[in-house]
């Protein structure tokens, strides 16, 4: 691989990285729910970079919290055989 073809794939990730970040900033902007926003990483993490498992955690009180799950088993923060 030449120097060009580095810089070339360089420059395209670097474009990739900063649709994504505008993409998240818009939403930020135009006031979007939590719900919206998580939607709006999955399908960056999963359309855009071909990740095929996501699971979003979120610290609460009592632990921890499910957010969002995409292509991932059993909830890991929630104990016991039974709970999905």
């Amino acid at each position: 691989m030449t120097r060009l073809d580095r810089l070339n794939d360089r420059l395209g990730l670097k474009e990739f990285q900063l649709k994504a970040l505008l993409e998240v900033t818009k939403a930020i902007n135009n006031n979007l729910d939590r719900s919206g926003l998580l939607q709006l990483y999955k399908g960056i993490i999963n359309q855009e970079l071909g990740i095929t498992r996501l699971f979003v955690v979120r610290a609460v009180r009592a632990g921890t919290r499910a957010e969002a799950r995409h292509g991932a088993g059993r909830d890991p923060t929630r104990s016991g055989p039974d709970r999905q």
